[in-house]
């Protein structure tokens, strides 16, 4: 009996889901003195053998964090399964090889994210927005749950006040030793930035006076704070998919 359940446990564990929205992501460095070179070839690269969905790949460029100075690239919305007839051939093997890879000198690990389909605020307008901040943050052991209801509560506050700004959540596939979840805010331009911060204030009007307090003791319990950084980034659409 405890053989058969251990069969069905690791059964549905392992059992094939395709409805979820996943991008596998890395980092990459150009060579100092080859970054027209690169450019030049990851934009000619993209858009002849990534020029249809699933297999879009998108860049930006980091700015701040412990990856600054390095192109962030994320390619789909991709299921495994779609993964198996991702492009693959001789000649784009060659390409990549020939005219990216040859000019980059660092590749970091790729990993694969995947989007909370509600966890999510999207203003109009929001698929222009090319400015984002990304906070990478590593989930205490079983705190996944608590640390989700702290972003539901985040996105409320925005639906509630209208901002002129996109919020998305993600988790991580699989264990790691780095970040585990993220949320990412998306706006137009960089001046949102300066823009007054009435987080709190807004906070406690939506969720009742004292709420903002009570959130921040419910992440400081859900994530490890000494592993909390912060990534800005801007899109590069000449370098991404058409």
């Amino acid at each position: 009996m405890i053989t058969l359940c251990l069969v069905a446990w690791v059964s549905l564990s392992c059992w094939a889901q395709t409805n979820y929205v996943q991008f596998e992501c890395g980092y990459m460095r150009a060579k100092s003195g080859h970054s027209d070179m690169f450019k030049k070839g990851l934009t000619a690269h993209n858009q002849k053998y990534h020029n249809v969905d699933p297999y879009k790949i998108y860049v930006w460029e980091v700015l701040t964090g412990p990856n600054s100075g390095t192109y962030f690239t994320a390619l789909g919305p991709v299921s495994f399964t779609q993964l198996d007839k991702r492009p693959d051939s001789p000649e784009h093997n060659a390409d990549w090889q020939n005219n990216v890879e040859v000019h980059m000198d660092y590749v970091g690990e790729s990993s694969y994210w995947r989007r909370d389909t509600t966890l999510n605020y999207t203003p109009a307008g929001s698929d222009d927005f090319g400015k984002s901040r990304i906070r990478y943050v590593t989930l205490n052991p079983d705190e996944s749950d608590r640390w989700e209801e702290q972003q539901e509560k985040v996105i409320e506050v925005f639906k509630a006040k209208n901002y002129p700004a996109a919020y998305a959540v993600y988790t991580r596939y699989g264990l790691s030793a780095g970040p585990t979840a993220c949320s990412e805010i998306n706006f137009k331009d960089w001046a949102f930035l300066d823009s007054p911060n009435n987080f709190i204030k807004d906070f406690d009007e939506v969720h009742g006076v004292g709420a903002y307090e009570r959130w921040l003791e419910e992440i400081t319990i859900s994530v490890d704070r000494t592993k909390t950084y912060d990534e800005l980034i801007s899109f590069i659409p000449e370098l991404s998919s058409k």
